[in-house]
């Protein structure tokens, strides 16, 4: 894959997110002329106390780098270092799989796609508010090599409003899935320039770190996460997720450290067991499952063997990909 400046087409990408709707108005402002900043200035003080509580209320519970927009429900259970664990909720989200030579190329395919969708290009044609995270989602190839392999996936979350109820695409390309619960290790960080390569890289190094801390994750992919357009030289909000995998009731913690790119997946069943009954259909897909947010910690064991309900008991993200 060649070495390649993405960030411009990403930026093309979340600024066309953002754009929709008057979203852009909403979160970086709208120039005006000299003459009107002029007559701003004079009630800017009188309304700022106002604009941060309306704009605090509009946050509600959202983390603050969601800026005011909906974006997926989580709970911080761990820290370390610049390493989070969260707990997701079960949610909605709204998936295309690109086949590219370059994450370059896919990015811009695909965002027109999810944006057509919130523009009206569902069975409702229904225009639909903006969403964050924009999720690219990287499956590995080689860890000798530090590659990806050729087909990306990117996802939005659904936005609060058609949330278990959303019109089907109209596109093809475009599917509605719903992800039960499930747990991540994130990593955030920022680059005053970023690249293809460095984003590859860096993903490829969470998940052998994480590896050497002995903690068990699926090694099959990760999630690259852009809350806002990536402008050159500006600070940011980036975000790189490795799923952390679930153990059972009583299973003992994993000693041995394993090779990137070499784990063995011991819970996920063959994605054709779940096929029949997760009744997808054309332009959209529904998981079967409850929302139960009770469930154990994915390094969690001992515990309650009642209490074994976690993010693997259903259809995982890495088998929904792989049918699509």
């Amino acid at each position: 894959m060649k070495v390649k400046h993405f960030c411009t087409a990403v930026l093309a990408a979340c600024l066309m997110l953002f754009i929709a709707h008057g979203a852009a108005s909403r979160q970086f402002g709208i120039p005006v002329s000299s003459s009107a900043r002029t007559a701003a200035v004079g009630s800017a003080a009188a309304t700022a106390a106002a604009e941060a509580s309306a704009a605090l209320e509009d946050a509600g519970n959202r983390p603050w780098f969601c800026r005011g927009l909906d974006c997926p429900s989580f709970e911080v259970v761990e820290t370390r270092g610049s390493l989070q664990l969260r707990r997701y909720k079960s949610a909605g989200f709204l998936v295309t799989r690109v086949e590219a030579d370059s994450l370059l190329q896919a990015q811009v395919i695909a965002s027109k796609r999810l944006l057509g969708y919130l523009a009206g290009d569902n069975e409702d044609s229904v225009k639909l508010p903006p969403t964050v995270p924009l999720n690219s989602v990287l499956l590995t190839a080689d860890k000798a090599s530090g590659t990806v392999k050729g087909h990306f996936f990117f996802a939005i979350y659904l936005p609060e409003e058609v949330q278990g109820d959303a019109p089907r695409p109209s596109n093809l390309d475009v599917r509605l899935i719903r992800l039960h619960r499930r747990a991540f290790w994130v990593q955030t960080f920022d680059s005053p320039l970023l690249t293809e390569s460095s984003l590859i890289a860096r993903g490829w190094d969470l998940i052998t770190e994480l590896q050497h801390l002995k903690r068990k994750v699926d090694d099959r992919f990760f999630v690259f996460s852009l809350y806002e357009p990536p402008l050159p030289f500006v600070p940011h909000h980036y975000e790189l997720a490795v799923r952390a995998k679930c153990r059972r009731h009583g299973d003992a913690p994993t000693e041995a450290v394993l090779a990137a790119g070499q784990g063995v997946d011991d819970v996920h069943g063959d994605v054709h067991a779940w096929m029949p009954s997760a009744g997808i259909e054309s332009g959209g897909v529904s998981l079967p499952g409850d929302d139960d947010d009770d469930y154990p910690l994915p390094e969690e064991g001992g515990g309650d063997p009642a209490d074994d309900e976690c993010e693997d008991d259903g259809p995982e993200l890495s088998e929904l990909l792989a049918s699509m």
